[in-house]
């Protein structure tokens, strides 16, 4: 019963191909582009041969915000096994219990928010 639910509710992840609300849930692999291992791909300005390189900064308040305003954005979009499907996704980003109160938070990735063109 949605209405029950507290903050210090249990969360349930769909598995793919389940919907949430109406909206299909995808599972999103995390860590398949680690800047870091990677500094040659990453770009800070918007092209045509780049896509949206996400970091838990930019969920906020629920929702998916981007740009930040951040150096190394984007990452190059030349090595597509890097990539994930533009999909509407739940991103969880999980805190340790010093850094926040609540130890999980999400933000809603809308796919059409973010089309590439």
């Amino acid at each position: 019963n949605p209405g029950s639910l507290t903050p210090d509710s249990w969360l349930n992840i769909p598995r793919n191909n389940q919907y949430v609300n109406g909206i299909p849930a995808n599972v999103i692999m995390i860590d398949i582009v680690v800047d870091f291992r990677v500094p040659e791909l990453l770009e800070s300005k918007k092209s045509e041969n780049n896509v949206p390189l996400f970091y838990s900064r930019h969920i906020k308040e629920g929702r998916v915000s981007f740009p930040a305003g951040i150096e190394h954005e984007f990452v190059s979009n030349e090595k597509q096994s890097l990539l994930q499907k533009n999909r509407n996704y739940l991103f969880v980003k999980r805190f340790t219990s010093k850094e926040e109160k609540r130890r999980l938070q999400s933000g809603i990735y809308l796919k059409r928010k973010f089309l590439q063109k």
